[in-house]
């Protein structure tokens, strides 16, 4: 049988269901050995409530809006919403953060999706000349629950511009709490990998909470998709860190990369 691509890497991967699986999926399809330990988990808010929160201010408002969906979470639960708000979301045009975000929307019926011209992050989001004048406009960022990292970034920085922002937040992240047995599981597994897959802070939060604080430092190599998130967990201890898209056919070509 011919190996794979990733033939003899072991890999953590601790994203929310249903990424997890799926990212698991594609690796072990190109011969990696890769387990599924989602630590966080991802509950959306009550459509009606998010719905009552913003329908007096968006009904109101007239062109320009925009619309940013932060992740594959926010179109997920934040299109029931945004649709319960016709007369706004008509008019709103959609921005995504990233390519996968995007490709989501447009299988949503979305059209004419904007992306960033390169980077999948805030940042290169706020570089992008869509949101360079934008005096005046509304944009509604769709969110979780959550003020950290580029989220609060972005907000900021289109407030600094001039632009109205209304965060919609649609759900929130916690963190998995594993019973002993999955714990020592847990452990085990990022001592023993390769790698070991890694969202978001809050992730880090979680694998120290489940394994203890020096988990961080007893991995061999921790995947991140921004340099923030391994600033963080640099600072925490984890001895190698690489910055890698979350994209699984990026992750993959990036593994294949660093195996040669």
């Amino acid at each position: 049988m011919k190996k794979g691509r990733l033939s003899g890497i072991t890999i953590v991967v601790t994203r929310p269901e249903p990424a997890a699986t799926k990212t698991v999926q594609a690796l072990n399809a190109e011969g990696a050995q890769a387990v599924a330990m989602p630590l966080l988990n991802i509950t959306p808010l009550p459509v009606q409530d998010v719905v009552a929160t913003h329908q007096p201010l968006l009904a109101s408002l007239g062109a320009p809006t925009k619309v940013i969906f932060v992740s594959s979470h926010a179109v997920q639960f934040g299109l029931p919403v945004l649709r319960q708000l016709p007369k706004f979301f008509a008019q709103a045009e959609p921005l995504a953060i990233g390519a996968a975000t995007a490709a989501q929307l447009t299988a949503q019926g979305m059209q004419n999706v904007a992306v960033p011209a390169s980077g999948e992050d805030s940042e290169a989001l706020l570089a992008d000349p869509m949101l360079q004048q934008i005096y005046g406009q509304t944009i509604v960022i769709v969110k979780g629950e959550s003020e950290a990292g580029g989220r609060a970034l972005l907000a900021e920085t289109l407030a600094a511009r001039g632009a109205r922002v209304v965060n919609m937040v649609c759900y929130r992240r916690a963190p998995v709490v594993l019973p002993p047995a999955a714990r020592a599981a847990l452990r085990q597994a990022v001592e023993s990998s390769t790698y070991v897959l890694a969202g978001s802070v809050e992730t880090l939060d979680a694998l120290e909470l489940n394994g203890g604080e020096a988990l961080l430092s007893r991995m061999r190599h921790l995947l991140v998709p921004h340099v923030r998130i391994a600033n963080v967990a640099m600072a925490r201890g984890v001895p190698q860190v690489s910055v890698v898209s979350l994209e699984d056919n990026n992750l993959i070509d990036a593994l294949a990369k660093m195996a040669d």
